[in-house]
């Protein structure tokens, strides 16, 4: 095989499912290298208000990638509003990354690329191409509550419904790995895919008093999100450059050879990143 060939051919492909994300955001911008970004831990909170101003559910996210593991550690919150005429006593969250778990729960979409990708580089292990998302904590007001993770959907039983109208704020601690390869959410040389990395809210339906807790197809998209407001602080190398929707800034990190990368993003269906160099 032409080594150079399929070198050209695989980034192709894994290009592929970047352009095809990046067509759903036109937003989509670069790193604003100009400007800086106070600490995000002085960052503007969520606050119930605010999400009452805007769409129904907002999240503030920080993040750490760890380029040696390819692991992202992460915590999020999430204010949500009940728009529905029904109390609501769950929140439920896809988590997609999950799907990663197993060739069989894998897009099919990229199965040949990543074949050839393993074919051409007979070293590498299975387990290299699969991941997934563990749920270490999930808080409100500081109380742990009970939640379950299944089948990519992350269950958390609330200690008191939620009545129409009427909001919640819950903080969620996660770690993802990312598999190597093509996927919406992988890794190669020099590439991070970065959908599906964190928990997402799912769509709740009022005509079957139920959330949507449909796993990830194998075969074609199926996001289904509803819009929210993103504030997103991601920690990465300083050679990284990083592409993701809103109004993108930088700062430095008070560790050596990092930065913080951070942007504000309303009304976006799917928050997602990239690093292509």
């Amino acid at each position: 095989m032409n080594h150079n060939k399929w070198s050209t051919t695989s980034k192709k492909a894994i290009t592929f499912s970047l352009a095809f994300t990046l067509a759903a955001f036109p937003a989509m911008s670069a790193i604003s290298a100009g400007s800086a970004l106070a600490e995000p831990s002085m960052a503007t909170s969520l606050s119930v208000d605010h999400a009452e101003a805007n769409t129904p559910i907002q999240y503030q996210i920080h993040a750490r990638l760890d380029e040696k593991k390819m692991h992202i550690q992460g915590e999020e919150t999430v204010t949500y509003r009940n728009t529905s005429n029904d109390t609501v006593n769950d929140l439920v969250f896809h988590t997609f990354a999950d799907a990663n778990r197993s060739k069989s729960t894998q897009s099919s979409l990229f199965k040949r690329t990543n074949e050839k990708i393993q074919e051409d580089n007979p070293k590498l292990k299975p387990e290299i191409f699969l991941g997934g998302i563990d749920i270490q904590k999930v808080t409100n007001n500081g109380q742990a509550l009970s939640f379950t993770n299944e089948k990519q959907a992350l269950t958390v039983q609330l200690k008191q419904g939620i009545k129409p109208g009427e909001s919640v704020t819950v903080q969620v601690k996660f770690e993802v790995k990312l598999p190597y390869g093509s996927q919406r959410l992988s890794y190669y040389k020099d590439m991070i895919n970065g959908a599906h990395w964190f928990p997402v809210m799912s769509v709740y339906d009022e005509s079957k008093h139920q959330w949507n807790k449909t796993p990830y197809s194998e075969t074609f998209e199926t996001d289904y999100y509803a819009s929210s407001d993103y504030e997103v602080h991601i920690n990465v190398p300083d050679a990284y450059q990083i592409s993701m929707p809103g109004t993108v800034t930088i700062q430095a990190d008070a560790e050596d050879g990092r930065k913080i990368v951070s942007t504000v993003a309303n009304n976006t269906r799917e928050f997602v990143f990239f690093r292509q160099s």
